[in-house]
């Protein structure tokens, strides 16, 4: 199916925007699960070593249930070994109640200081000498799936789960020995969860915090859910969801018009529709629209917030003749979330079809993506690849010849995910394909 993706320009100034409309959709959360139903643990290593009264290394130890979380590069020589590691893991199952179409604008990670700790004597980076700023650190999504799954109780340092290279997030320095809280931008990182959850069906495996720089004596803490002085580590998350999903039929009366109705109807924006004939856009979340002539035209619904932004939007294709064909629903979510995504700076698109994407193979792709398409009329094609945050990952140009046209893209570097595929001729008509980097 052939998709458009457009910008308010002077054919859409007729729009008249509300002063709520869009503000009154977004939503924010907070998940800080209490003592003992979190996800929140530090895991430790000793090298190998069995501290003096174990009974194992420590990284075959659990140390769930403690005070603090910590990141840390110490020695416990007075425990009979050198060199002590410690990490934290954060999961946060709540993320699971999240809508199906939720498209995350912010999330920062709360993790609260101590005013002290009954288990341990040490603070952030209390040593003395020890600067404070070489304690700075690094979350990192833990991977997603079952396979990294962990169990707060039971995951030790030899079975910590493994973690993406990419997004992360920096943690600061520590400026005190007690008392430190941070609010970590994790945007990226949770957006990343949140796709792996509702697009890939793979587990929430959470966060892992850890130092940057192993020297000894750098080390930061916060309370865990346990923690009798401060709460422990919270999840906050802004979130809006945009559903532009449609249904269509013809009238009986007379099979060239058409009535569209928005299936997830709601006041937080403004619905324009495109009928793909050059007519005037129309509004509402429901409207009827009569064809003059037979033939194949692209109807797209797109949801507008107060800003004049398109935060979604769904388009089908479909042919126009004197038998009214059956009707259609559009289902396609993760679509109108991802198209969504795209800057909304693409210029506006005409309805000729002079640019069609036949197949974009394999998909899944592992190093490079071909891409087949048809052109009416040869020339320059601009190309640009976008991830489901909208980032570019990838663009250029092609000089082709009328007809069916064949060229490839590198998608070695892509971390797996979807991805869409945007071509422009220089009529600025463009077509839209998904694919998908394994």
């Amino acid at each position: 199916m052939k998709r458009k993706i457009f910008t308010i320009g002077a054919s859409m100034m007729f729009v008249l925007f509300s002063g709520q409309a869009g503000a009154q959709c977004m939503q924010n959360v907070t998940f800080q699960p209490t003592a003992g139903s979190g996800d929140d643990v530090m895991i430790v290593s000793s090298d190998g070593c069995i501290p003096s009264g174990g009974t194992a290394p420590d990284e075959n130890v659990n140390f769930y249930g403690a005070h603090d979380l910590q990141m840390s590069e110490w020695t416990i020589h007075a425990l009979g070994c050198n060199d002590l590691h410690i990490k934290t893991l954060i999961r946060f199952d709540q993320m699971v109640t999240l809508p199906p179409d939720a498209i995350i604008t912010h999330a920062s990670l709360l993790l609260n200081g101590i005013p002290t700790s009954l288990q341990n004597t040490t603070g952030n980076s209390w040593y003395p000498g020890t600067p404070y700023s070489d304690n700075a650190g690094t979350v990192n999504i833990v991977d997603g799936g079952a396979a990294n799954n962990w169990v707060n109780n039971l995951v030790t340092w030899s079975t910590a789960p493994a973690i993406d290279a990419t997004p992360t997030s920096p943690i600061p320095v520590t400026t005190t020995e007690w008392n430190n809280p941070f609010n970590i931008d994790v945007t990226s990182i949770t957006q990343q969860i949140y796709t792996n959850m509702n697009t890939l069906g793979l587990n929430n495996n959470g966060y892992l915090l850890s130092l940057n720089l192993h020297t000894y004596y750098r080390n930061t803490m916060w309370a865990s859910s346990f923690n009798p002085y401060n709460p422990g580590p919270a999840l906050n998350i802004e979130y809006y969801v945009c559903n532009a999903n449609f249904d269509y039929c013809s009238s009986t009366q007379n099979p060239n018009t058409y009535n569209f109705t928005a299936t997830n109807p709601t006041s937080c924006y403004n619905y324009v529709w495109q009928y793909g004939d050059g007519s005037p856009n129309g509004s509402g979340t429901t409207s009827t629209h009569t064809y003059t002539a037979p033939g194949t035209y692209t109807a797209c619904l797109l949801l507008i917030d107060s800003t004049g932004v398109v935060k979604c939007q769904e388009c089908v294709t479909f042919c126009v003749s004197q038998k009214a064909p059956a009707a259609r629903q559009t289902t396609n979510n993760t679509t109108s979330r991802a198209v969504s995504k795209i800057p909304q700076q693409v210029p506006v698109l005409s309805m000729d079809n002079s640019i069609n994407i036949k197949s974009v193979s394999p998909n899944p792709a592992q190093t490079q993506v071909d891409v087949n398409m048809i052109i009416l009329k040869g020339g320059n094609v601009h190309y640009t690849v976008y991830d489901m945050q909208g980032k570019v990952m990838a663009k250029g140009d092609k000089i082709v010849t009328q007809g069916a046209q064949k060229f490839s893209i590198d998608v070695n570097k892509f971390n797996p995910g979807n991805y869409l595929l945007v071509l422009q001729d220089a009529n600025l008509t463009t077509a839209t394909s998904k694919f998908t980097k394994e």
